[in-house]
């Protein structure tokens, strides 16, 4: 599955910053429920943010690191609630973000 945070009025890919997801709908937790609902199982989630080609590189770095932060949150919140994960979170083929 693919995550990025947007709001209504484009498709942004956002990061899951505090403030994107001011502004953005996408909620972590919202989306785990929906996947336990409909009985997935092993989801691969995909952090599909597109910054910027002009943001500064150090940016990007910390707006990912934030956004695997607030995933990994949402999912040890899932976990603690139903004793099982939700999905398998996955980081990039270095795994340097997992």
């Amino acid at each position: 599955m693919q995550l990025q945070q947007s709001d209504a009025a484009a498709d942004h890919h956002w990061p899951f910053t505090r403030q994107r997801n001011a502004a953005g709908r996408i909620d972590a937790e919202n989306v785990l429920a929906a996947l336990d609902a409909s009985g997935a199982r092993g989801t691969t989630l995909v952090l599909e943010v597109i910054p910027p080609f002009e943001q500064d590189d150090d940016e990007v770095v910390e707006e990912l690191q934030e956004s695997v932060a607030y995933w990994r949150e949402a999912l040890a919140t899932v976990r603690g609630r139903t004793g099982r994960p939700p999905s398998r979170p996955v980081a990039g083929p270095d795994r340097r973000f997992a």
